[in-house]
């Protein structure tokens, strides 16, 4: 089987500077590239969503589900 030419990555130049928020931004990068990282966020995010909702600060919970957002674009 032949092999694949080399591809430059595809990640911006930013993220391969030595600046602070670059440096800062690489693990997270790294970690959405994975590809069951959508499914470890969903996981993670149900656990919190759950004890949030069993606690006792239950009322902000209930609070943000009934927060409506609203986008209106022209008149």
């Amino acid at each position: 089987m032949p092999s694949l030419p080399d591809v430059p990555s595809a990640r911006p130049t930013f993220l391969r500077s030595d600046r602070r928020l670059a440096r800062a931004a690489q693990p997270l990068v790294r970690f959405l590239n994975i590809e069951a990282a959508g499914g470890i966020l969903l996981v993670l995010a149900t656990a919190v969503a759950l004890v949030w909702a069993n606690s006792p600060w239950r009322a902000g919970y209930q609070s943000l589900w009934a927060t409506v957002v609203r986008l209106d674009v022209g008149t």
